[in-house]
């Protein structure tokens, strides 16, 4: 959290920076700075600032909710020996970077290869030689480039859930034998069945969370508004009924959008509908004392440490083409126009590998506290699958939860 913080001051002087060459390239004449710079010195400048109001926005959210969040970390703490259980996962996590690696190779290979096809034109300028090379991709390229990220985007939310899937399977797998300690997981099982059987629930989830989600946390939020004023006011009753048919779809449909069906799933064999209802009325309203109530803050620690790794990344990436004539590769660095680019796109790509990387924490908490809430409903007595180590570890989080 801290290193996420010098970030984003170190990225808001990368902004500055961007406005300022922006304006002594454009501002050869001697004009005034704040008329040549145009709309790209205004974003950059719009940017700066952006970044270090978020960076006020989270430190102020981290010194407000502190005790919470150290209390998630003690849990973490505490979860340690799950992570040496369950070892077996890194075997997905392999599987999972090299279809991340084929997916951003492919990428790449196509937008490069879609974009070749292009011409070179000579522009009017008015500096030193008269005239300044422009490239431009060709007219295709350019027409359906609005389309390209938005797919990348699904396929590496399609390999998320499926490893999702997987490390589901292995810690119902591991949860629900007898010995824990000697246990061993067939992976490759679990990748044949999830690929066979699950196929379509895992299409389905990544479609959700790559259309729906988004949506789903609007409805949420309007409808926490709607729950907060007066109903009997001529504008709330208004606000109700325009939003009805999302608040609707909301109860329906879109709350029960989240990784925790994927455990039910694994179980029973489910479809999405069922298991998604299942896992919502299990974790959040018969079992959400035990560890669920720190869940949202387990995600915001999972999430700022992706972020501070693909924020350290991209920084590297920027620092190396600002002093560096040549990228490892040998190619000329010194015709780039900005290098935000280069710095958006490995900040992106480094912020989905490291989902990768984090996948088995979090799959690991949920899925063993969705498994203890199953085991705690179906069996009593010596017929429990929970041992002396698990009950110790959820007696613990139940006395720290808030």
């Amino acid at each position: 959290m801290l290193i996420n913080m010098v970030c984003f001051v170190i990225v808001a002087a990368f902004c500055y920076r961007e406005y300022q060459n922006t304006i002594n390239m454009r501002c050869y004449e001697g004009k005034n700075i704040y008329e040549c710079g145009g709309k790209r010195a205004t974003t950059f400048q719009f940017l700066m600032w952006v970044f270090l109001i978020l960076g006020v926005i989270y430190l102020a959210g981290i010194l407000f909710y502190f005790r919470k969040i150290y209390l998630t970390t003690k849990i973490f703490r505490e979860s340690t020996f799950l992570y040496k259980r369950v070892w077996q996962m890194k075997s997905i996590v392999g599987m999972g970077i090299g279809a991340m690696l084929f997916i951003t190779f492919f990428f790449l290979f196509t937008m490069i290869t879609a974009s070749s096809a292009g011409t070179i034109e000579k522009e009017d300028a008015k500096i030193v030689n008269g005239k300044y090379l422009r490239y431009r991709p060709n007219y295709l390229h350019r027409a359906f480039v609005w389309i390209d990220i938005p797919l990348v985007y699904l396929s590496y939310t399609f390999v998320i859930s499926i490893l999702e899937l997987m490390a589901a399977f292995s810690v119902t797998a591991w949860y629900f034998s007898r010995k824990k300690k000697e246990a061993t997981l067939p992976t490759t099982m679990f990748m044949k069945t999830a690929i066979i059987y699950h196929i379509g629930t895992v299409c389905k989830l990544a479609i959700m969370k790559w259309g729906l989600k988004q949506i789903r946390n609007i409805a949420w939020m309007i409808k926490k508004l709607l729950r907060s004023i007066r109903q009997d006011r001529n504008w709330a009753r208004f606000i109700i009924a325009t939003f009805l048919p999302l608040l609707t779809w909301y109860e329906k449909t879109l709350k029960y959008i989240s990784k925790d069906s994927l455990i039910n799933i694994c179980l029973w064999g489910d479809d999405y509908e069922i298991g998604a209802k299942k896992g919502y009325f299990l974790s959040k309203l018969r079992h959400k004392e035990e560890g669920y109530s720190v869940l949202s803050f387990v995600k915001f620690i999972l999430f700022s440490s992706k972020c501070a790794i693909s924020i350290l990344s991209g920084i590297f990436v920027y620092a190396w083409c600002i002093t560096q004539k040549y990228s490892p590769t040998t190619f000329d660095i010194t015709i780039m126009d900005t290098a935000i680019v280069p710095y958006l796109f490995t900040f992106i790509t480094c912020l989905f590998f490291t989902s990768v990387f984090f996948l088995p924490f979090d799959m690991i908490f949920r899925g063993t506290l969705q498994c203890y809430a199953i085991d705690s409903e179906m069996f009593v007595g010596d017929q429990r699958f929970t041992e002396r180590d698990l009950q110790k570890y959820f007696d613990t989080i139940k006395s720290i939860t808030f």
